[in-house]
């Protein structure tokens, strides 16, 4: 009988050690965060400046009242309690126009919003593949409205280009270089981080640019100045659907420097 226990023990000392080392490797790989990701668990991330991006896909929002809302462990909330910890929202980027002639149609509600409440502002532009960069362009500088301190304009790009990788580069640059000219900075490119691999890693008529890259739930393994780590958070004030999170890789003295001038 004492021998066939000390079978059993060293089983289960043996499955022990096989579990603890199974959870050591999905930790370690990052799998057990994916699959919290997956299933909806967002959290917020241990960053000095954290914001996020939205359009006319989160709906009204109630910017007088937005902020994060997360438990102890950083789990985020669109539910106002008091027992959570609130956070305030750093910065807030709105989707203003798209192609040739799109206004977002929530965009002049967000800009109003954003300002009167005091969050750091930005206006991106979905870059369309069929549209002429240069007129892509002048939609942007029409209607956007930036301002002297608000945050460089954002070209956002993504999807599957029906273009050349130089192509695609030479169009990019068109709508990049009429920007820089009327505002005065240079602005930042929004993307994937597979798509940054695929067309503006190691490409020297891009190596001045900052970009905004995203990828869930894992840092960028290349050079960024933002990540977008999740396009599954919750925020109080935008109780009905999810926003993108966006952390800002640097203190808040690189911040505030960021600026249209």
């Amino acid at each position: 009988m004492s021998q066939r226990l000390l079978h059993w023990g060293i089983g289960l000392s043996t499955l022990a050690v096989a579990v603890l080392l199974a959870m050591f490797a999905l930790l370690h790989y990052g799998l057990m965060q994916t699959m919290a990701y997956y299933a909806g668990k967002c959290s917020l991330p241990t960053s000095e400046i954290v914001g996020i991006d939205v359009s006319h896909h989160q709906g009204k929002i109630a910017w007088d009242s937005v902020c994060f809302n997360y438990n102890s462990r950083r789990i985020l909330s669109a539910q106002l309690d008091t027992s959570h910890l609130r956070r305030r929202v750093d910065f807030a980027y709105a989707k203003a126009t798209e192609g040739e002639t799109m206004h977002d149609w929530r965009y002049e509600y967000n800009r109003q919003g954003i300002r009167q409440n005091k969050i750091r502002f930005g206006a991106y532009h979905f870059y369309s593949y069929q549209a002429d960069p240069a007129k892509q362009a002048e939609n942007f500088i029409a209607y956007a409205g930036l301002q002297s301190g608000d945050l460089p304009p954002v070209l956002d790009i993504e999807g599957e280009p029906a273009q050349t990788p130089d192509q695609l580069r030479r169009s990019v640059k068109i709508w990049l270089t009429a920007v820089e000219k009327h505002y005065g900075c240079k602005p930042l490119i929004y993307t994937y981080h597979k798509f940054y691999k695929d067309y503006f890693e190691k490409q020297p008529d891009f190596a001045d640019y900052l970009f905004w890259i995203a990828r869930y739930p894992y840092k960028p393994s290349v050079a960024y100045q933002f990540w977008q780590c999740s396009d599954r958070g919750r925020i109080i004030g935008c109780p009905l659907h999810a926003v993108d999170i966006n952390v800002f890789n640097g203190n808040r003295e690189a911040f505030n420097q960021l600026q249209v001038p």
